[in-house]
């Protein structure tokens, strides 16, 4: 799996409408843990597998994916199986 950068990360919390602590307590870690993944900026983020992989399910439960571009993310169409 290739990482997200921290601007993807940040893209996709903001397409869905979510704030960092939000999303940090959705995925079971601190806030100041998410501050660092973003911060990476257009750089792959940087962080324990799964603490990676427990965000990009909680953007992804909220309807965003982050995408093979290099900074992309989009919505989820309902009704994907994704």
């Amino acid at each position: 799996m290739k990482l997200p950068t921290g601007h993807q990360l940040k893209a996709a919390r903001a397409l869905a409408g979510l704030e960092q602590r939000q999303v940090a307590a959705k995925a079971k870690i601190d806030a100041s843990t998410l501050h660092r993944m973003e911060a990476s900026g257009n750089k792959s983020i940087r962080g324990h597998a799964g603490n990676v992989e427990s965000v990009i399910d909680v953007l992804r439960k909220a309807g965003v994916e982050i995408t093979s571009d290099p900074d992309g993310v989009r919505l989820i169409p309902r009704g994907s199986k994704k």
